[in-house]
């Protein structure tokens, strides 16, 4: 099955390295199943480490474009879904039946042990910064509520 790795990761076919790895890690933490309970998570995750173990690598992206060219429907409207057209490049199809494997190993990660304690303990932070900034704002705002109702 050929998959569109590039709307995956919600990338263009020019994407950069950077660009390829920022887009993973953004897709990752939306839904690596420690964040996201959908029954569709772990499946959608395992697509994503596939996308980027391909994507990443300079020789199977390019013998990848050259099928993405050849299999690329003009309108997918689920970016998960398969383009049912056999793979043409016997060393691809075996990179992509590698990276397969390798993206249900990498599915039984944590989001911690994926990107390092310092990442995951960084976006904690902010998710909590935010929600108590939310507490704050809605004290405050009882707060004046309650004294112009005293008042």
């Amino acid at each position: 099955m050929f998959y569109d790795y590039f709307a995956i990761l919600n990338i263009k076919p020019d994407a950069n390295k950077e660009e390829i790895k920022k887009a993973y890690r953004k897709q990752a933490m939306k839904w690596h199943p420690d964040v996201n309970n959908s029954p569709e998570a772990a499946e959608y995750m395992r697509l994503i480490n596939e996308a980027y173990i391909i994507l990443n690598d300079d020789e199977a992206r390019e013998k990848y474009l050259k099928e993405y060219y050849l299999h690329k429907a003009p309108n997918i409207d689920d970016v998960f879904a398969s383009i049912n057209k056999n793979i043409s490049d016997n060393i691809l199809n075996n990179w992509i039946k590698q990276a397969r494997q390798k993206a249900y190993q990498l599915n039984n990660l944590s989001l911690e042990e994926m990107f390092g304690t310092l990442k995951v303990a960084v976006f904690t932070f902010y998710k909590e910064l935010f929600l108590y900034f939310l507490i704050g704002l809605i004290s405050i705002l009882f707060f004046f509520i309650f004294t112009i109702l005293i008042k």
